[in-house]
């Protein structure tokens, strides 16, 4: 059952009467989703809630946007007490003043929460978050086999930042002498920050060797059309990707790498990475068929998709 902040007055007795219900259903196992959105939701009121939450066995989304009494005090006590219960798989987290010692706890939440699918982290407020800070939550985020969404929008994240989310979290490593990366993210917003061509460039690198991820949203940001020049050549090779968002960056929309691109993904959508799988093995010679029978479609995607397989619909010269 969801109780969302919409239901109450977003006055100081419409958020009393709101964590007082809630605190209530929670003790009851009713409530499955808490929203606290533009509220004047406290700190104290972070503790009443952090301990009924101790004590519940339903929740597992919790919502917190735009409460502006909330301090990163407040906010460690609720985060602390969402770690302990390991029950929640969606936390989103916007418009809220942070700090490093905030930021460390939801990295450790990440790490212990297996249940946890989908992170959002987005127009937090203050000027306290380090590079330490940073460091520590993309460390975490490394750390999670079970996350597949995260967003983090509108953060001011920079190159350094993005590198680090790219080397992290996307690159996929197999050396066993090194750190291993068990992510397996398929959905990355990073939207309306300050990232450059170096930030966006390592991403594209990362990609290279990412099996996981299909959503990837840089819109907004400061790339020009070096960093397409690469994301082109990405997708030559990445067969996983199937939506790239990059409106709103420094390069007209028309040209050429753009529609390179784009047509790399739709060979992805239209299943390339199943094709390209076949001829690592024993390669069906049926697939050959199903191919023709979608001449329906663009031509373009259907020829891409039958260069995947040369050795099966080329004749043998012997």
């Amino acid at each position: 059952m969801e109780y969302p902040a919409g239901n109450y007055s977003n006055d100081d007795e419409g958020t009393h009467r709101l964590v007082e219900r809630l605190c209530i259903e929670l003790h009851c196992g009713k409530a499955q989703c808490i929203n606290i959105n533009r509220t004047r939701f406290s700190d104290q009121q972070a503790e009443e809630l952090a301990r009924a939450l101790l004590r519940s066995t339903s929740v597992q989304r919790i919502d917190v946007r735009g409460s502006d009494l909330l301090t990163p005090k407040g906010f460690i006590f609720l985060v602390e007490a969402i770690t302990k219960t390991n029950l929640i798989t969606h936390f989103e987290i916007a418009d809220v003043e942070m700090n490093d010692e905030a930021m460390e706890s939801i990295g450790k939440l990440i790490q212990v929460c297996s249940s946890l699918k989908s992170f959002g982290l987005s127009k937090i407020r203050g000027k306290k978050i380090t590079q330490r800070g940073w460091n520590m939550l993309i460390t975490s985020l490394s750390k999670n086999s079970n996350l597949r969404v995260l967003n983090m929008s509108d953060n001011h994240i920079n190159d350094d930042i993005a590198v680090r989310i790219s080397n992290e979290v996307l690159q996929q490593t197999k050396n066993v002498q090194h750190h291993s990366n068990t992510s397996k993210l398929q959905c990355l917003v990073l939207s309306s920050n300050h990232i450059h061509d170096k930030g966006a460039i390592s991403i594209a690198h990362a990609l290279l060797h990412n099996t996981t991820l299909k959503m990837l949203a840089l819109a907004d940001n400061e790339i020009t059309i070096e960093s397409l020049h690469t994301f082109e050549k990405t997708l030559q090779v990445n067969c996983t990707l199937q939506r790239c968002y990059l409106f709103g960056n420094r390069f007209r929309h028309d040209c050429y790498q753009k529609s390179h691109i784009s047509y790399f993904l739709n060979l992805n959508v239209a299943g390339r990475g199943f094709f390209r799988d076949e001829t690592n093995g024993n390669s069906n010679a049926a697939l050959l068929p199903y191919l023709i029978a979608r001449r329906s479609q663009n031509p373009n995607i259907v020829y891409g998709l039958l260069s995947e397989l040369p050795h099966v619909w080329v004749p043998s010269k012997n």
